[in-house]
């Protein structure tokens, strides 16, 4: 990757690899007023300008920060996002999708398979298109949007329809859940 200042202007372009068929691209543009004197220091002096890019990267890694209570956790997550406008609160809009998606949740003995996820961010909402998923013989699919007041949510709709969803199957219970 490479960080050009210049001109109170921060030019960055970075490339994460994950490995070879995976990374993460972010370009753009940062305006920072940049101090030595008296001590070192970074001050946001207009908007930003960057977007964040990857058609593949493994979320396998979130298995080290996962703890006992989901495993496995799998899928291939890609997404092309900007962010626009004051550091302190940018404007953030793009796409997400995950494919092939999947994570056991140990503590109701669920192993859920073909997780499957679209979405869009356009600043107020991040609005989920399409999700779906299989845990034995149960599917699960629906859709979504969750409304943002200063980056927190305000609002959430969901609807889901499930079929011969297993909501636990532990040894000590099983429970499977219809519905829409």
């Amino acid at each position: 990757g490479a960080l050009n200042y210049k001109a109170r202007v921060a030019d960055l372009k970075l490339t994460v690899r994950q490995d070879t068929d995976h990374a993460l691209i972010a370009a753009g543009t940062v305006p920072v007023i940049l101090r030595w004197n008296p001590q070192w220091q970074a001050e946001a002096a207009g908007d930003m300008n960057v977007r964040v890019q990857s058609d593949g990267l493994s979320i396998a890694f979130l298995n080290a920060f996962s703890g006992e209570a989901a495993q496995n956790i799998a899928g291939i997550i890609a997404l092309d996002v900007t962010a626009r406008g004051p550091m302190t609160k940018p404007t953030i809009r793009g796409a997400f999708q995950l494919k092939d998606g999947g994570l056991g949740i140990k503590p109701l003995g669920v192993q859920i398979a073909a997780i499957n996820a679209d979405g869009t961010f356009d600043g107020q909402t991040v609005s989920l298109r399409q999700i779906s998923a299989r845990a034995r013989d149960g599917r699960l699919n629906g859709s979504g949007i969750l409304s943002l007041k200063d980056y927190s949510p305000e609002d959430f709709k969901v609807s889901l329809a499930l079929s011969r969803w297993p909501a636990i199957e532990t040894q000590r219970y099983r429970a499977m859940v219809a519905g829409n």
